[in-house]
């Protein structure tokens, strides 16, 4: 916050911190201005942290911690996890991240909408590109990168059988973390005729869940197929010998 004395011996405004404040005394004129912190980047050192912590902990909820906190102190404040729980999957989100993320999102939207739009300028068949259906089909998909949104989640390198979570991990004001409890399913979704969550089973890959699903349609593309692992991480080439 800043002070202006007005006259009574300081000249122009005068910083203050908060406890120089709770202990100064008011003088006749003076005028109190509580400066916003929004849009100040602070060391991790100098933020005060919100969390919100749920899923497969003791004690669920949101709590507040000093500057510095690491996440093993946040799970002990939390009562630690459950036997449920499956750290491997976990997701934890953070604003920073996501803010970071959208500025790349929109950087590549603007250069595949370049790519997009400046293909039929360059190709030898840009008399059949220019169609308009085909320059309204670029705007669907523009469009439809436009309203995706970046989720702020940090991705870590875990082994499947993780029994915790990177401990050491600095936390940031509203870092939201969830710990989900062993899946018991595998999604396929796509070029199949039959979409849908099947019943996890032991040692089978991601070709047996595909065919779970009816195989993969003409229109499909056997060399584009890829997984997402429960951990944010994605597998694309030779995804079908895989095991789920």
């Amino acid at each position: 916050m800043v002070l202006d004395s007005l006259g009574q011996g300081d000249v122009g405004w005068k910083q203050i911190d908060a406890a120089e404040a709770r202990q100064r005394v008011a003088k006749r004129g003076e005028i109190v201005r509580v400066l916003s912190g929004a849009g100040i980047a602070r060391p991790l050192q100098q933020q005060s942290v919100l969390v919100t912590i749920s899923g497969e902990v003791a004690k669920p909820g949101r709590y507040f911690f000093k500057p510095g906190t690491r996440l093993a102190d946040v799970l002990a404040e939390a009562g630690g996890m459950t036997p449920e729980a499956f750290p491997y999957a976990s997701v934890i989100t953070r604003e920073s991240v996501k803010q970071q993320q959208r500025a790349s999102f929109d950087r590549a939207i603007q250069d595949a909408e370049m790519l997009l739009t400046a293909q039929p300028v360059t190709s030898v068949n840009r008399a059949q590109l220019i169609h308009p259906a085909n320059i309204e089909l670029v705007r669907s998909i523009v469009a439809q990168m436009r309203e995706r949104e970046p989720t702020g989640r940090l991705v870590f390198d875990l082994p499947v059988t993780a029994t915790s979570l990177p401990n050491d991990l600095i936390l940031e004001n509203n870092d939201t973390i969830y710990v989900p409890p062993r899946p018991v399913t595998v999604g396929v979704f796509g070029a199949v005729p039959t979409p849908a969550s099947f019943a996890y089973r032991d040692r089978a890959t991601v070709g047996d869940y595909v065919r779970s699903a009816g195989g993969v349609q003409k229109l499909g593309d056997k060399g584009e197929i890829f997984v997402v692992r429960a951990n944010g991480t994605v597998v694309s080439k030779g995804a079908l010998g895989k095991r789920a």
